[in-house]
């Protein structure tokens, strides 16, 4: 038989106390990004950050000159033009020099003095020229206001800034057919004749001496060529012997050809001995001049400068270029200098070519040459 259901039960609910918190559990995965936000206010200024290091320096590319600018030329325009200069026309005929009448008399002038002339000074001092082509190849050298006297010609010019200058000269004074200078023969032709009666060397006229000073100096030991030429006269006197002797140096004012006057420059220069050291004193200057190779130069005391041993370096000062003029450059300070940092020119007199150049500092000592300027007596040679 089926069985009875039986009546519904009443289902009582308690409430129990609450229990204690759970570990904590396992981080989970990053959620999905959200929508972006809204753009904030501005934040308030940084500070200064340290400067940075200096960068490499750019190139300097200089540009091209710009192209001249053009010329605005028309006939009648009121613009600012530019005015392009043509070439220049020929020459001119020359003028027509007129000459006109005396002037009037000049006041009188002052009273005359005395005026007193020193060597390397431009008073007194007149350069000489073999030729007007030497003149004018030395005249960069030369400053403007000096006189020179060329030979060929017989003419007196002054340098000026564009050149020379012919100075206009009165009416020739004939020369008086006597001798003028016989006090400087006595002693000489006295003292030549003994020596070749001694020797038995042949009496000859035309002959230059040469000599040496009696030691050898250094640059500012010279003086100057003033000084160098008193020491000429000085040891020549002391030693008795005539004449008029110049020191072989240049100068501003001085080249090797005007120590020796006129016609005199042609003759043959001998030493004390009376032996033959050069064919010419011209030839000095003109690169043709070479000593005798066995010829000594005496001093004027009689030492001779190839063997003596004070003078060991076997040159002498003259501080010229090859053709015979000053080379500011290498004369030492115009022979008044002893500063190692600075040169003069000087030559072998050994052999050689007379104006050849080596260059020694200016405290070195060498020899100094004296030579005759003219030719007043009569000489001995062998």
């Amino acid at each position: 038989m089926p069985e009875k259901k039986g009546e519904e039960g009443t289902c009582l609910t308690f409430k129990g106390q609450r229990g204690r918190r759970g570990h904590r559990g396992v981080k989970g995965y990053p959620g999905i990004a959200g929508p972006k936000g809204m753009i904030g206010a501005p934040g308030f200024p940084g500070q200064n950050g340290i400067p940075g290091a200096p960068g490499t320096p750019g190139d300097s590319i200089k540009g091209e000159k710009g192209d001249t600018g053009g010329c605005s030329c028309e006939t009648g325009s009121t613009k600012d033009v530019a005015v392009v200069e043509g070439p220049p026309g020929p020459q001119g005929a020359p003028g027509e020099a007129i000459v006109g009448p005396p002037g009037p008399p000049g006041p009188p002038g002052l009273p005359g003095g005395t005026i007193k002339l020193n060597a390397g000074n431009s008073l007194g001092n007149i350069l000489m020229f073999s030729d007007q082509s030497m003149m004018s190849s030395s005249s960069l050298a030369i400053p403007s206001g000096t006189l020179g006297f060329v030979a060929d010609e017989q003419r007196l010019y002054i340098r000026v800034n564009l050149g020379w200058q012919a100075i206009m000269t009165g009416p020739t004074i004939p020369m008086r057919e006597t001798n003028s200078l016989p006090f400087l023969q006595d002693f000489t032709i006295r003292n030549m004749k003994d020596a070749a009666a001694a020797t038995g060397k042949q009496q000859v006229s035309g002959l230059l001496r040469l000599y040496a000073l009696n030691t050898p100096l250094s640059g500012a030991e010279i003086g100057g060529v003033s000084g160098a030429d008193y020491l000429c006269y000085k040891q020549s006197r002391e030693a008795g012997i005539s004449g008029t002797f110049r020191a072989v140096l240049t100068s501003r004012l001085q080249s090797v050809d005007s120590l020796v006057f006129g016609k005199d420059r042609d003759l043959a220069v001998a030493n004390s001995q009376g032996e033959r050291l050069l064919d010419s004193w011209s030839g000095v200057s003109r690169e043709k001049g070479f000593w005798a190779a066995d010829v000594p130069i005496y001093t004027f005391n009689g030492s001779n400068i190839h063997t003596d041993s004070r003078w060991s370096k076997k040159h002498f000062w003259h501080g010229a270029s090859s053709i015979g003029i000053a080379d500011p450059e290498a004369y030492c300070q115009a022979w008044t200098s002893n500063e190692s940092s600075e040169v003069g020119a000087a030559s072998s007199y050994l052999t050689g070519q007379v104006l050849d150049k080596s260059l020694y500092r200016c405290d070195t000592r060498l020899a100094v040459l004296c030579i005759e300027t003219t030719l007043a007596n009569t000489h001995t040679q062998r």
